[in-house]
Parts: structure tokens; sequence; C-alpha cells
């Protein structure tokens, strides 16, 4: 069955093949504790363990377009506020949501940081076309 939405668990394989990417990410947090740490890496795995079927599909979708990305990647907003963005492409400073619309607050400290918010919502299928679309009309560097 090839169009199996989880695709025999490729966001998954692609979560764990990934951890080094991952850990540059967070250790070069600025003025985040080791504990702090540690608890952002246990929080983002929890959250990875039951993805959404938004999620899945959008995960593969980035997988077959080979665009390097950190799955539930978070975010120090604040010294005890830590935001997980669904999707983050560190090449090209993109959060993607697919989980419903971020808070105002925020969206605005990753516009004040440089980064580029897409959020996206729907059926699956409209989903992953239009992030098609928002890939296709960027130059994102694959693998």
């Amino acid at each position: 069955m090839a169009n199996k939405i989880d695709d025999d668990g490729l966001l998954l394989d692609y979560d764990l093949k990934n951890l080094e990417m991952e850990e540059q990410y967070l250790y070069s947090m600025p003025d985040v504790s080791l504990t702090m740490l540690g608890w952002m890496m246990s929080h983002m795995m929890a959250q990875r363990a039951e993805p959404t079927l938004a999620e899945k599909a959008a995960g593969i979708c980035l997988i077959k377009k080979k665009v390097k990305f950190i799955h539930k990647a978070p975010f120090m907003l604040l010294p005890n506020k830590v935001y997980f963005a669904d999707f983050y492409i560190p090449s090209e400073k993109m959060v993607i949501t697919v989980t419903g619309p971020m808070p105002g607050e925020v969206e605005d400290y990753f516009r004040e940081q440089g980064i580029t918010v897409a959020n996206f919502s729907g059926d699956v299928c409209k989903l992953v076309e239009d992030i098609k679309n928002t890939l296709k009309g960027m130059a994102v560097k694959s693998r």
C-alpha cells in the first residue's frame, strides 16, 4: 500500500537519523542551561511520539522533497517559555506549523528573529499541496 500516510514510520526514521543536526541546533542556543536543554530534548521526543496526521503528511512531504528539517524544534521565547515548532528548516530560517495557528506573540518572536512563518491547515491533501507550492517558490536547500 504505497499511499499509506505514515509510509511505514518514515518520519520517525528521519527523526532518529538526524539527531546530530538537532544536537547542533540545541547546543547553539545561547544562555540555555544543560538542565533546560535536557528538558527540551525530552519534551521534543515526547511530542514526536504521537504526531498528528497533518504532521505525518507534512513531514513525509518534506522528506520526499529532500528538505533538511527539525521536527518539533524548540525555541526559547523567554527564560522559562519554550515553543515547539512543528517543523523548522534551519537553512531557510523557516518555521512550518500544521497543527493550527500559533499564538500572536510567538509569531511576533519569529519575525523579530528573522524567521519566516508558514501556517498550513485544512485537509491533509490540501496541506501537502500547499507545502509543495511554498517550497517550489523558494530555493530550499535539500540534503
